[in-house]
């Protein structure tokens, strides 16, 4: 695994260190969360995270690491969409509508900005930009 300039050791060691900083990490986490249903939900959305930036650390190498990166953080994101909504409804938290309609108008107007600059990535990051806007809500 050699990257143009890069030193294969040291790919190796970030790796391996990432690896070593986000366990003790999710271990934590993971504690202070009360065991239930909701849990799992964390659990499958920091795995997918960890997984995104391991991927894109090889997106050097081929431009399918970028994509496939991009796609793990978006299924993180919909686990952490789903765990907020079941806390919502634990909680019984009601939704606000007004809030629906400042999260569609900031995405509307972050997306008509980076459109002009997005190429052939438009369709993926305003996928993305959905999910994150669900989490707003």
């Amino acid at each position: 695994m050699r990257t143009e300039g890069g030193n294969p050791q040291r790919q190796d060691a970030q790796i391996e260190l990432l690896g070593l900083c986000v366990t003790p990490l999710v271990a934590i986490e993971l504690g202070k969360i009360e065991q239930g249903k909701s849990k799992k939900w964390i659990i499958f959305a920091l795995f997918f995270s960890w997984l995104g930036d391991v991927l894109l650390m090889f997106h050097q190498e081929d431009p399918l690491f970028f994509l496939l990166g991009l796609s793990s953080f978006l299924v993180s994101h919909i686990f952490y969409i789903l765990f907020f909504h079941f806390v919502r409804l634990k909680e019984m938290v009601k939704s606000r509508w007004y809030l629906v309609l400042i999260v569609a108008l900031y995405y509307v107007i972050v997306i008509a900005i980076l459109s002009p600059y997005l190429g052939e990535m438009k369709l993926p990051v305003r996928i993305y930009a959905i999910a994150i806007s669900f989490m707003f809500l």
